[in-house]
């Protein structure tokens, strides 16, 4: 990690020094820029008096210098844009691995407590995993991403098809820099796209030939009343017919105007990602896939673009009365130009939500990719297939990714399919720290994204988590009501999927001990029939005790706890059952105290 912190502040020098030159660039152009309109206005004013005109030259090579240093200083303020924008992607990046995220946006609208895992994994929120994740530029990505993280894939080629493409982006540092100083899109393209393919304008469809007609006569009336032949009086008629010709799509001329207003504004903010996505040539197939989507040769995106700019230039040209007069008296402009955005409307307007879905697909890569970057000693994931493979999940040296890699202490751990591994131990011994943490390595790991492990191997099953369950006063739900509702709704995710793994927390908490080990047992006996391996965090050793002997589908796993002067936390979890429980041990250390007071 410290090289990858190395590598931005290398870039961070590289780029102020850039920075500055082109200020200074900037600064000699004002001054440029002022001495040459001096120079001009000088000049012209010196030859007034006796006028000659090779002494024009003076002040038309003033006013070129002008130009020159004015088009010379613009490109210096855009590039001194740019750079300041990559100092601070990479300044964010720095703060980002020092544990602020507050550059980035944590993903909370995404918030979902009725979602299988997320808020139980702390997908979604402040100091979030999205919050680590999220670098995305588009809504679109943004959403993207949270699907990412929300729906797992089921096929192991959409795995190594995203750790390739993952791969690739992040060995593309610089690209990414680049790629991430484009500001965010929030823009609602692809709802504009849906409500002008249904619109319809109001073209004149059957003025087509007559349109074609009307012109050549107005145009032939005109020829010929210049040379005399006939009266202007008639092509002046003709320019009037014309002219009331255009008048019938002047509504629809002003509503196409506002809409490809809207539509040029929209576009214009994808622009600048599809020209930095044009100018690289992707090597693993996911990216080409994007790349093909958005410049396919018949639906490319960039022609798409050029060509709604090139209709709104010729909108404007027609704005002023003079040019409207002319154009339309003798063209009738407004009909054609209305002709040839509804069939840009036909030609592109379709394919605007590929396009944006494309763009939103890579902008999440970019985010999952800079992770990777970020994190050179995570290693990525293998993925076994479930016809082959016993074991759901088999892990080395595996580690929360929130906290400290120097810190963390690492786990190794394996959980065969069909098996329920039940976890034991005291208070703070790590339990639903490593339940989160298989979690969240699972995710990840399932997404193509290395993850905080030596090694990893997993099957892609579903996922289903239950750990924070909480009442809902508002709606008059209990602590025990909601863990019952949870634990339903997780039986009915089980019926309804192929297999599952099942990470749960304490079961039934909101009861007496005797009442939970009953209903705790009533539930394992009943849930594991069903398509599932699970990791079960619990305080009652009764219940690791009951399937002690029942190997074959139970394994008991435990969180010791040396009790001494001091407690002594290992983290590590070992097989068998927990001895040792801290509660009153702590509670006693806590009152001693107020007992020897008494006695005084």
């Amino acid at each position: 990690m410290f090289k990858v912190q190395e590598s931005y502040r290398e870039r961070i020098d590289r780029f102020s020094v850039e920075e500055n030159k082109y200020r200074k660039y900037s600064l000699y152009c004002l001054w440029l820029k002022l001495t040459t309109f001096l120079g001009c206005c000088v000049s012209l004013y010196a030859i007034h008096p006796n006028y000659a005109s090779y002494q024009i030259i003076i002040p038309v090579i003033f006013l070129l210098g002008y130009v020159v240093f004015f088009v010379f200083d613009a490109e210096c303020c855009s590039r001194s844009k740019t750079l300041r924008k990559k100092i601070k992607v990479c300044s964010d990046e720095l703060a980002g691995m020092e544990g602020d995220y507050t550059a980035f946006a944590n993903g909370k609208e995404f918030v979902n407590p009725q979602h299988p895992y997320s808020i139980d994994l702390d997908i979604f929120g402040p100091d979030s995993l999205f919050h680590r994740l999220n670098r995305t530029v588009t809504r679109h990505g943004s959403t993207v991403l949270a699907e990412k993280l929300m729906k797992l894939p089921d096929s192991k080629d959409v795995v190594i098809q995203n750790q390739e493409a993952i791969k690739e982006l992040a060995a593309l540092i610089d690209w990414r820099i680049s790629f991430l100083t484009v500001d965010y899109m929030t823009g609602n393209l692809d709802g504009l796209s849906q409500h002008l393919v249904k619109h319809k304008y109001n073209t004149l469809s059957f003025a087509t030939y007559l349109s074609y007609f009307s012109i050549g006569l107005t145009l032939l009336s005109l020829i010929l009343g210049v040379f005399g032949f006939i009266s202007f009086s008639f092509f002046g008629l003709m320019l009037t017919l014309q002219l009331i010709f255009a008048s019938f799509v002047s509504k629809t001329q002003k509503k196409a105007n506002n809409h490809i207003n809207v539509l040029h504004k929209e576009y214009a903010g994808y622009l600048n990602i599809m020209k930095k996505i044009h100018v690289i040539e992707f090597k693993s197939e996911k990216l080409k896939a994007i790349s093909n989507d958005l410049f396919g040769k018949k639906d490319s995106s960039m022609a798409a673009f050029k060509k709604l700019s090139t209709l709104l230039n010729l909108f404007d040209i027609r704005g002023s009365e003079i040019m409207y007069l002319l154009l339309n008296g003798l063209f009738l402009f407004d009909i054609f130009l209305i002709k040839e955005f509804t069939k840009w409307k036909e030609d592109h307007l379709p394919h605007i939500d590929k396009w944006l879905r494309a763009i939103g697909e890579l902008d999440a890569l970019v985010s999952l990719s800079t992770y990777a970057y970020n994190h050179p000693q995570n290693h990525y994931a293998h993925i076994l297939t479930n016809d082959t493979s016993d074991n759901i999940i088999t892990a080395h040296n595996v580690c929360h990714p929130f906290l400290n890699r120097e810190q963390a202490i690492p786990n190794d751990f394996t959980l065969k399919k069909g098996n329920i591994a039940i976890v034991t131990g005291a208070n703070m011994a790590g339990k639903s720290t490593f339940l989160r943490t298989i979690g969240i390595t699972y995710l990840l790991a399932s997404t193509g994204v290395p993850v905080c492990a030596e090694e990893f191997s997993c099957s892609l099953v579903s996922l289903f988590s239950s750990m924070r369950t909480t009442d809902n006063l508002c709606n008059n739900v209990s602590y025990f009501q909601a863990e019952i509702l949870r634990l339903k709704q997780l039986t009915e995710y089980l019926t309804q999927h192929s297999h599952t793994l099942v990470i749960l927390d304490e079961i039934l908490k909101g009861t007496n001990s005797k009442d939970k080990l009953n209903g705790s047992i009533l539930f394992l006996d009943s849930v594991s029939s069903l398509n599932m391996s699970g990791i079960i965090a619990t305080h009652d050793l009764e219940l690791a005790q009951h399937y002690e002997m029942q190997k074959d589908k139970f394994r008991n796993y435990c969180f010791e706890i040396e009790l001494s002067d001091n407690i002594a936390y290992s983290y590590k979890i070992t097989e068998g059952i927990a001895q040792n429980m801290n509660a009153s041990y702590l509670l006693r250390n806590i009152f001693s105290p107020l007992h020897k007071n008494r006695k005084l």
